[in-house]
């Protein structure tokens, strides 16, 4: 009877064992999926294509180029401001409904930013190559102009940015991963422009930039305060690149990597988080339009580190976004 009771003991033991190391690999295997697995995106906006009051602008010409909004930003109160260049306006929308409506100077803008002061800056970098700086009313307070000898081709600028804080505050000029400071912080156009070898960060106190490393690696780089020295974040895809969207950095100093990816049987829209000791913190996949409509700046990613995501779907236009 000792025998067995001893053996029936150590059975019991050795299953309860067992039962918490399937268990601590259980938990290790969900934490790690959760890592990977991608975050719902919750509908910030979804309006119906065309030009009445609540409405987005779309073009689907036959022979031209087909667009959609070309770009939005979120301000710090959560209003998202979407550049509705087809019908030559500016739709603000707040918990899902249209707010207000800013009239602009044309339908050639592809880019927006918010400044201080409640005023838009518009950016047109092919036909009259200028910046534009409108009040909420709409009226055009300032011209910048980017024909500029520092500026040997306007048509590369791809975005605008403005930063409040830092040694360098004020509206800058994004081409690839260099910038170009325009005007100082009240929107005044600077007499000598400054270059820089990357993006401010969002507290102006440091560089970002992306470096391809083949079609499916790409990096991104911080530099320290003095811009000497870069640490360096490596980011595989398992598709080849298509197009980067962005980098951006939040104030927790977490970085994060947006990008189209597609092969000849499939498309990704994903945003790679990283930590700032450089680990993979997650991969947040993103919907994907099948509409072939031309949209700028798709994807943007605040201070507070939520993502947002413009895209195309069927005849509407809708806003995600995705909380970290």
């Amino acid at each position: 009877m000792e025998i067995m009771v001893s053996r029936k003991s150590a059975l019991s033991s050795r299953v309860a064992w067992l039962m918490i190391l399937g268990l601590l690999l259980w938990i290790n295997l969900h934490l790690q999926s959760q890592s990977k697995h991608p975050f719902s995106g919750q509908e910030a906006v979804r309006v119906r294509a065309g030009s009445g009051p609540d409405e987005l602008g779309l073009i689907t010409p036959e022979e031209a180029n087909p667009e959609g909004p070309m770009s939005f930003v979120v301000s710090a109160a959560g209003e998202i401001y979407v550049l509705d260049q087809v019908n030559s306006r500016v739709q603000v929308f707040k918990d899902g409904r249209r707010e207000k409506t800013i009239p602009i100077p044309g339908a050639v803008f592809s880019d927006l930013e918010l400044l201080p002061g409640g005023l838009v800056a518009l950016l047109d970098n092919v036909v009259d190559r200028v910046i534009v700086i409108v009040e909420e009313s709409g009226r055009v307070i300032r011209k910048i102009s980017l024909v500029r000898e520092e500026i040997p081709e306007p048509g590369a600028i791809t975005g605008i940015y403005f930063r409040p804080e830092g040694k360098w505050p004020g509206l800058l000029a994004q081409m690839d991963s260099r910038s170009i400071l325009l005007a100082g912080p009240d929107g005044g156009p600077l007499a000598e422009l400054m270059n820089f070898p990357g993006l401010l960060n969002w507290s102006g106190q440091c560089l970002l930039k992306i470096e391809m490393e083949g079609e499916k690696k790409a990096s991104v780089l911080k530099s320290d305060e003095k811009f000497q020295n870069w640490t360096r974040y490596r980011a595989a895809f398992r598709l080849p690149l298509g197009r980067i969207y962005g980098v951006w950095e939040d104030k927790y100093e977490n970085l994060y990597l947006a990008a189209n990816c597609f092969d000849n049987k499939k498309e990704t829209n994903e945003v790679i988080v990283f930590e700032p000791g450089g680990r993979e913190l997650a991969r947040i996949k993103l919907f994907v339009s099948g509409a072939p409509h031309e949209i700028n700046s798709p994807v943007r990613v605040t201070p507070e580190g939520a993502i947002y995501q413009l895209a195309i779907d069927g005849q509407e236009v809708v806003i995600r976004k995705y909380n970290d």
